[in-house]
């Protein structure tokens, strides 16, 4: 009886706390590992959170920004909960925000559940963590889509067995079960798999291990800080060469710090990530050369999902004016949209996690290749340009739902739909991808949804979608639209049924004119 008044009374604290917060303030509370072996990724990520607020300020929407920073001092869930516990009833804080361990992000979850405060994960990166409070939202990334990426790419590489190693937390399941998941079903063959402790592993014995069973490929997943360098050594001291057994991973493994602390042992290691300080856009131009100017090194990727944890922060509160309880908050962050230094950045409305960036840079990937066979086939008189952008929809007698031909109809289905089917081929939660002009119509389709025409018209609207014209609000808006790429999440009508996908618009030139759009749908696993 006594536990349950106690729990009682500590859920009438937490939520009412935030009456008490000063009017003019809004506090956030940072749980981050600041010392430990993970000292230095809190570092990076507090780097991207001070480099945003000198440039935007401490103040927004009225309210002054404080910070309040709570050092976990590594895996330690019990000391994340109570931290988070003390941030809300003793410091008055009204978001949490930081979180680069899973452990600590799950436990702290159900702190921000109870008290109903608005939460931004910018690094933590397990599946699942998004589903243990209402009002939680993610910057970083998630590993099931970098592991799938890369057991994808492993077999259509050449490769036709893997060993994995990974450590024995939640991210490093995900990133394991994400590149078996997808390797297998390539056609590869995980002939071992190893867990590693995820606290102060000693490496030597798993990768002795590894190295004994002679594997054609290696796939390893550790957490960013000290274990990737400590990992690339074990490597190096065992004798693995990565030029004889592939070795295959998340970007921590050669992350810049981690390669200076590897030396030699990096090359050849292959790798998948959402970010990299290269990336050829002008706004991360500019953010590595502000990283550098005030931090006097790179960013990384836990810098940016820092940085954009803090875009989050305060564009939400310029939403909400100034409103900080996290019903307003989550709400607010809810859709919102954003230009990284990462690329185009979305949080989905309904699931409360960020939109992947691999799927953009894979959608962009793909514009390209389309383009360039477009521009080769009128290059070589193959197909007029005339006729690539012909407006002309021709009905096609007694199709239902109605389709239209155009004179680049046959082309598309000949030139450009393998193509397609190659890119819906590279995840296997990839729904399709399609080409649509600027006026919706599909000149062509995956073959899966080019079957010939049935006289069941419900059959027809799944499976025989190309040469359509479906110009809804989404297609219209990534029409009108001049970005690199849009994201959404929307509901496919698929025959009688609707599918939850999300989105990547990626605008197709031929030529220097706009013709249309490449289109990538996915779903969540």
């Amino acid at each position: 009886m006594r536990k349950s008044f106690v729990a009682a009374s500590l859920l009438a604290t937490l939520l009412g706390v935030s009456a008490a917060n000063a009017q003019g303030t809004v506090k956030i509370g940072l749980i981050l590992p600041y010392s430990g072996q993970f000292a230095d990724t809190a570092t990076q990520i507090d780097n991207g959170i001070k480099l945003y607020m000198k440039q935007k300020g401490d103040t927004v929407a009225g309210k002054k920004i404080e910070i309040i920073r709570k050092d976990t001092g590594g895996v330690a869930p019990d000391v994340a909960k109570r931290l988070a516990q003390e941030l809300i009833v003793r410091d008055n804080v009204d978001i949490l925000a930081g979180f680069a361990l899973t452990p600590n992000t799950l436990a702290a979850s159900d702190i921000s559940a109870e008290a109903k405060k608005f939460m931004v994960i910018m690094n933590a990166a397990t599946s699942i963590i998004t589903t243990k409070s209402n009002y939680s939202t993610r910057t970083s990334m998630t590993l099931p889509m970098v592991g799938e990426t890369m057991g994808t790419w492993a077999y259509k590489s050449g490769i036709k067995k893997a060993y994995t190693m990974v450590s024995d937390f939640g991210p490093g399941h995900d990133a394991e079960g994400a590149f078996h998941r997808a390797f297998k079903a390539a056609g590869g063959e995980i002939i071992g798999s190893v867990r590693m402790p995820v606290a102060n592993p000693d490496f030597s014995a798993f990768v002795q291990r590894a190295k004994d069973l002679n594997p054609e490929s290696i796939f390893i997943f550790v957490p960013g800080g000290a274990q990737p360098a400590a990992l690339g050594k074990a490597f190096a001291e065992r004798g693995v060469d990565p030029n004889k057994i592939k070795i295959m991973g998340t970007g921590e493994v050669v992350d810049e710090q981690a390669i200076k602390s590897m030396g030699d042992a990096a090359l050849g290691i292959i790798t998948a990530w959402h970010y990299d300080y290269n990336l050829d856009n002008k706004l991360n131009k500019e953010f590595v050369a502000a990283h550098n100017a005030e931090h006097k090194r790179n960013p990384d990727f836990f810098s940016v999902g820092g940085y954009d944890g803090m875009h989050l922060i305060y564009e939400s509160l310029k939403k909400t004016g100034g409103k900080a309880d996290g019903d307003s908050l989550i709400a607010a962050a809810k859709g919102m949209k954003w230009e990284s230094p990462r690329g185009p950045m979305s949080i989905d409305p309904e699931t409360r996690d960020v939109i992947e960036t691999i799927y953009i840079r894979k959608a962009q990937e793909a514009t390209r290749e389309l383009c360039a066979v477009i521009e080769a086939a009128i290059d070589g008189g193959q197909i007029a340009p005339e006729d690539v952008f012909d407006h002309d929809y021709k009905p096609i007698a007694g199709s239902n739902p109605p389709r239209f031909d155009t004179a680049f109809c046959d082309f598309a289905d000949g030139f450009l739909r393998p193509l397609l089917d190659s890119f819906t081929d590279w995840r296997s939660n990839v729904v399709g991808c399609v080409i649509s002009d600027v006026n919706g119509h599909l000149p062509t389709h995956i073959s899966r949804r080019c079957q010939p025409p049935r006289e069941d018209p419900v059959w027809n609207d799944e499976f025989c979608r190309n040469r359509r014209i479906l110009l809804k609000d989404n297609v219209r808006d990534a029409v009108a639209s001049e970005r690199s790429a849009m994201l959404g999440t929307y509901r496919l009508q698929l025959g009688d049924r609707y599918v939850p996908v999300k989105n990547v618009f990626v605008p197709l030139w031929i030529k220097g004119r706009r013709w249309g759009n490449f289109e990538l749908a996915y779903r969540d696993q």
